[in-house]
């Protein structure tokens, strides 16, 4: 969710599409297994996840047909908070 908000918070993106979405969560699917996915496959699980995030969690919400937010922009706010914070912490570290 941090590198979502943070991404489309920077460029000044409330909205955003349903496929933009689905590649960040494409993207952390394959760096979380090491089980090689065809796209297919993996356009399915990112789009299943997405739903899962907006039916079970509420953090994200479909405002028009392929059209996402945060459901509040404080959420979108703390996580790209979130997200400076591992970056800078990251920078100090190494």
């Amino acid at each position: 969710m941090s590198k979502i908000a943070a991404a489309t918070f920077e460029d000044g993106q409330y909205f955003f599409e349903q496929r933009i979405v689905e590649q960040y969560i494409g993207d952390y699917i394959q760096n979380l297994t090491n089980v090689p996915m065809d796209a297919e496959e993996l356009q399915v699980e990112s789009e299943a996840a997405l739903k899962a995030i907006e039916a079970q969690h509420g953090l994200l919400a479909e405002r028009a047909q392929g059209i996402f937010s945060f459901s509040y922009l404080a959420f979108q706010e703390y996580f790209t908070a979130k997200q400076k914070i591992r970056q800078f912490e990251h920078f100090i570290w190494t």
